[in-house]
C-alpha cells in the first residue's frame, strides 16, 4: 500500500485548531545524528486542520521581538520555527545556544535539532514558541516577555543555572571542551579520558567524589550508593 502523506491531515499533539504540530521530543546530552552538539530534537509538521498564515506574516510578528530575524531568508515555516526556538532559548540572557538544524523526513514532516543545555528548559522553550506561532495565526496577543521570565526561572534553578557553573560551561564550549552533568554523582565533567576533570562549581578533581566528600556528606554518600543498587 502506498501512503500519500501530502493529502492527509496530520496531528499527534496538536489541537484541531492548531496549524502546526510538535512531537517526538528527545534530548541528547552530546553530539548526535542531527547536530554536532547537545540538542533537543523534535518533529515539526503542518496539521492542515487550520490553515497557517503566509510565512511573511510570521516573520513580521516574530521580528517585532527579534528585529534581526527580519534580515534572514526563510524558505519554510520550519526554518523560521527553528530559528525562533534558538533565539528564545537564549532567554534574553545571552546564552550561547545558537545552533540549529532542519532535516526533512518526508513531504510533510521535518526533524528539527536545536542546541540545548537543560532538558526541561529547552522543552518548555519549544512549547512556548509553538504557542506563540498559534497565537500569531489566530491574531491573539502573546506576552513573550512574561514567558521568557518564567523560563529564566526554570533555567536558574537547574544544575546549569548558577553564574559560576554557566561561565565555566560557556568557556569550555568556546574552547571545544566537551562537558556534561553526571546525574548519579551530582558532578560536572569536563573533557574525557585522561584529561577529564570533575567537580562542583570551581572545585575539581581528576576522579569523582573524594573520600573526604563522603565523610563530610554522609547523606549524599547514602543516596549515591542507593542509586547504584547498594
Amino acid at each position: 500500500m502506498v501512503l500519500n502523506e501530502t493529502s492527509q491531515t496530520f496531528r499527534v499533539n496538536a489541537r484541531k485548531t492548531d496549524a502546526f504540530d510538535i512531537y517526538n521530543l528527545r534530548h541528547y546530552d552530546g553530539p548526535n545524528f542531527y547536530i554536532n552538539t547537545a540538542a533537543l530534537v523534535f518533529d515539526f509538521a503542518l496539521t492542515r486542520y487550520n490553515e497557517s498564515l503566509a510565512l511573511a506574516e510570521y516573520v513580521s510578528a516574530v521580528s517585532d521581538y527579534y528585529p534581526h530575524l527580519k534580515d534572514e531568508q526563510y524558505e519554510s515555516y520550519v526554518q523560521l520555527f527553528a530559528q525562533t526556538v534558538s533565539e528564545v532559548g537564549k532567554l534574553d540572557m545571552g546564552l550561547h545556544l545558537d545552533r540549529w538544524n532542519v532535516t526533512p523526513q518526508s513531504n510533510s514532516i521535518d526533524k528539527v535539532a536545536v542546541q540545548a543545555l537543560h532538558q526541561r528548559t529547552s522543552r518548555e522553550v519549544v512549547y512556548c514558541v509553538w504557542d506563540w506561532f498559534e497565537a500569531i495565526a489566530k491574531g491573539q496577543t502573546f506576552n513573550l516577555s512574561d514567558q521568557i521570565e518564567v523560563l529564566q526561572g526554570v533555567f536558574r534553578q537547574s544544575v546549569y543555572g548558577g553564574p559560576t557553573v554557566y561561565a565555566l560551561l560557556r568557556t569550555a564550549y568556546e574552547r571545544d571542551i566537551p562537558t556534561f552533568y553526571l546525574w548519579d554523582e551530582g558532578l560536572m565533567q569536563y573533557s574525557y579520558g585522561r584529561k577529564q576533570v570533575r567537580g562542583i562549581a570551581t572545585t575539581f578533581d581528576c576522579d569523582s567524589h573524594l573520600d573526604s566528600d563522603f565523610t563530610t556528606n554522609k547523606e549524599d554518600c547514602k543516596r549515591f550508593l542507593s542509586r547504584l543498587g547498594f
